[in-house]
């Protein structure tokens, strides 16, 4: 976890580390050892393809699975 984005701060302060395909070959690269070369990659970024919308508060549930979870939610 990271600290969020400006984008996402009405959801959360913290948001999962996204990785770009570059920064996902060095994160699995076994030869490397620094974890100073690592750290960066646990910036704050949300590129700009993410998006953020309400969903139903069914998503709460872990046992709950639809495809429709994923869908916008209506307004209310």
């Amino acid at each position: 976890m990271t600290d969020g984005v400006k984008a996402l701060g009405s959801i959360h302060d913290r948001m999962p580390v996204i990785l770009s395909p570059e920064g996902v070959r060095l994160w699995l690269d076994s030869d490397v050892t620094d974890a100073a070369q690592l750290k960066p990659l646990l910036a704050p970024h949300a590129p700009p393809e993410l998006e953020a919308y309400r969903v139903s508060t069914r998503v709460n549930n872990a046992r709950t699975e639809a495809p429709d979870l994923v869908q916008p939610a209506p307004h209310s």
